[in-house]
């Protein structure tokens, strides 16, 4: 038998000695914790909304002049809230931790970022879901990194994810959340992070399908345009 007649067989013979495997990337360990990690992210972000809800119509009971003492009030609640249990920060502080952190977001910040947030944006306060929903979900990610003792770019890998699936749920557009969670992190001293673009993505469309059921928002077109029927040529002009 020729050599290369024998190396064909061999190699057709370790072919068959190896069982079938499944997708290397869809089966991969990495891809089902950015699927959990979007999971999670829209448990989460869909709390918070019906949360938000919830505690907007119960301050928007109070009208005419009853609405300066609640502003006012939720205000000072608001600023008990980050006296005493801590500074929440701010996106700035989220987008340096990603950058010269190795990606670590911290989640002590998260308790005092949510409430405050939650007290301003129903009382019609300055403060919006955009930091704390963006800074829960990321310290998700590292938290879940760290459990399982990931570590580098894998690591900043499942910070963004965690953040592209809190802004799917502000943005209600997964590929627009998820394009937006590296947008952000440009900087002069540092390109995009556009390897996170895939953890990215598979987060942000697992998020966005909990979080449409959560908050029943349902899918549909965006604009419904009635049908048109044509009577004569001119329609046209």
């Amino acid at each position: 038998m020729k050599i290369g007649r024998r190396r064909k067989l061999v190699s057709y013979t370790n072919l068959l000695d190896h069982p079938i495997r499944f997708n290397p990337f869809v089966f991969s360990r990495m891809f089902i914790l950015w699927a959990i990690l979007g999971l999670i992210g829209g448990i989460i972000s869909g709390s918070y909304w019906v949360v938000l809800m919830l505690l907007t119509d119960f301050l928007g009971t109070w009208q005419g002049w009853l609405v300066i003492p609640v502003m006012a009030i939720s205000g000072l609640l608001a600023g008990l809230v980050i006296y005493f249990i801590g500074d929440p920060g701010e996106m700035e502080l989220i987008v340096n931790n990603i950058r010269f952190n190795k990606g670590k977001l911290d989640p002590k910040n998260n308790p005092s970022m949510v409430l405050s947030s939650l007290l301003c944006a129903a009382s019609g306060g300055i403060l919006g879901p955009e930091a704390p929903l963006v800074q829960v979900t990321g310290s998700t990610g590292t938290l879940l990194g760290k459990l399982l003792g990931i570590k580098g770019e894998e690591l900043r890998s499942l910070s963004i994810a965690g953040m592209a699936s809190g802004f799917t749920a502000l943005f209600g557009a997964p590929l627009g959340g998820s394009l937006f969670s590296l947008e952000i992190l440009h900087h002069k001293h540092s390109v995009q992070y556009y390897k996170a673009i895939i953890p990215a993505l598979v987060a942000s469309g697992f998020s966005y399908v909990i979080f449409a059921i959560i908050v029943q928002l349902g899918l549909g077109p965006m604009w419904n345009l009635p049908s048109y029927e044509m009577e004569t040529f001119f329609d046209f002009g």
